[in-house]
């Protein structure tokens, strides 16, 4: 018989490799000024497909430890892809996306502002992977910005896009072109 707290102990223990991991990644893209990710810390869709098992898990278990490592670990990932162009499934993008989401539309007492800090900021750094067309992403800032549903997640979502999309603006060159800038 499996005891429920080996299986969280090793849970947490897999999340904390994976966010040292993706610390180690985060720091490659933040010492590199045109953000050229080392190859050998590329992740594809197998280990975004594990994080997500991992994440679901722990969403159903309750085990907020996991699944805020996990969070803030897909951060450096999800950057590091939109700006690799790396080609991730789109089933765990939309997964993924979904995870986060939920944990933003959620009510703060049930999950806490740190998480739903985190799973914003999941948001922004995949917002080019979850929105990668022009129109995808009007159609998301019309809804977005258009909701009535004022969560606490929510207004903080809108807050932090806001303020990436004004980096963004700031950094913007008038003949169209943008210096890339790393993200938050």
């Amino acid at each position: 018989m499996v005891d429920e707290n080996s299986v969280a102990q090793v849970q947490i223990g897999i999340a904390e490799q994976i966010v040292f991991l993706c610390r180690t990644l985060q720091s490659s893209l933040h010492t590199v000024h045109n953000i050229d990710p080392d190859p050998d810390l590329a992740f594809d869709s197998c280990d975004l497909r594990l994080i997500c098992e991992v994440l679901e898990t722990s969403m159903k278990t309750d085990n907020r430890p996991t699944v805020l490592c996990l969070l803030i670990a897909l951060q450096p990932i999800l950057t590091a892809a939109s700006l690799s162009e790396t080609y991730l499934n789109d089933d765990i993008l939309k997964q993924t996306r979904a995870f986060a989401w939920k944990l933003v539309c959620a009510q703060t007492e049930f999950v806490g502002s740190r998480m739903q800090e985190e799973a914003c900021r999941v948001l922004l750094s995949g917002k080019r992977l979850f929105y990668p067309s022009d129109l995808e992403q009007s159609a998301f800032l019309t809804v977005l910005l258009g909701e009535t549903d004022d969560t606490t997640g929510l207004i903080l979502f809108r807050n932090l896009l806001l303020s990436d999309l004004a980096d963004e603006l700031s950094c913007s060159n008038f003949d169209g072109s943008t210096d890339k800038k790393i993200g938050k």
